[in-house]
């Protein structure tokens, strides 16, 4: 997952363009969402998420959680997108959000304890281990083509 949550797109202001993954191609944002019903978008950012993660060839990891993966990849959620069913991952989505929640509000407030310093801390010291799969798309300007390598 990214190290940061990208920040939500106001995608009707975008243009679209082409993911590419191996033999598959992704058209993002979708050709007439803003028609779809919140599932449809709900349904196509799944799509969408779960053909970047199996890539080109490669296998999807069974034990991967549903929402770890639209985490993953909630660059491309769309607006009106229904909120998926957490199941028995509630814990885990509350941990990312919240993480992502702290650093936030530093970022706007600044630091208020030595909690915030070491919190800081325990996030950098994880930098090297995180999960680098999308840093290319979130990296690319969406003027072009987008290839994952």
């Amino acid at each position: 997952m990214p190290h940061l949550a990208p920040a939500c797109r106001d995608w009707k202001k975008e243009m679209q363009f082409t993911i590419t993954e191996g033999s598959s191609v992704i058209h993002w944002q979708p050709e007439g969402w803003t028609k779809m019903t919140l599932d449809q978008n709900l349904l196509t950012w799944d799509y969408a998420a779960m053909t970047l993660e199996t890539g080109a060839g490669s296998r999807m990891n069974p034990a991967l959680e549903r929402t770890y993966l639209l985490d993953k990849f909630n660059m491309l959620a769309l607006p009106g997108t229904a909120e998926p069913a957490c199941g028995g991952e509630m814990f885990s989505i509350k941990a990312r959000y919240y993480n992502y929640e702290w650093l936030r509000q530093l970022a706007i407030h600044g630091y208020k304890s030595t909690a915030y310093e070491e919190f800081v801390e325990m996030v950098e010291g994880q930098m090297s281990r995180r999960d680098k799969s999308i840093n290319d798309i979130l990296m690319r300007k969406h003027t072009g083509p987008l290839r994952i390598s």
